[in-house]
């Protein structure tokens, strides 16, 4: 900063919950990492449950909504994981991301055409009307 000049900051009321507070420590990031695939496999089992509920109700909003946010989360947290891992690899640490966690879809919604129509028409009923506010609206 110029001399003279102050930034002012204030902490996040909600802080990211990707956030690294490791400090470079591998013990931390190792912790970290071990609570973010556990968390990464519960999310793809209720993902699994939501399209198994979705195959009897294929215009479920709350569960195409929660498929949505589950996959949003999952897509923060492995690239997270991604983070952790390649700063742990730059230590010395000899660690790679597990398999099932390499390999989870984070990126597909609902599988069946149809599905997918459903949440087409579900993002474009809830989308803001005007073209600068790009939410969601419930």
């Amino acid at each position: 900063t110029n001399a003279g000049s102050a930034v002012l900051s204030r902490p996040s009321a909600n802080p990211s919950p990707h956030k690294r507070t490791d400090g470079g420590n591998v013990q931390l990031m190792e912790a970290r990492l071990v609570e973010l695939y556990s968390s990464l496999r519960a999310l793809d089992r209720s993902n699994k449950q939501l399209k198994e509920a979705l195959v009897e109700d294929p215009n479920d909003r709350d569960f195409l909504i929660a498929i949505d946010e589950n996959l949003t989360a999952m897509r923060g947290q492995r690239e997270l994981c991604i983070d952790l891992v390649r700063d742990m690899k730059r230590q010395g640490m000899d660690i790679d991301l597990p398999e099932d966690i390499c390999n989870l879809d984070v990126l597909t919604t609902p599988t069946s055409q149809e599905q997918d129509e459903s949440q087409s028409s579900l993002i474009a009923q809830t989308q803001a009307p005007t073209e600068t506010d790009t939410g969601v609206y419930l």
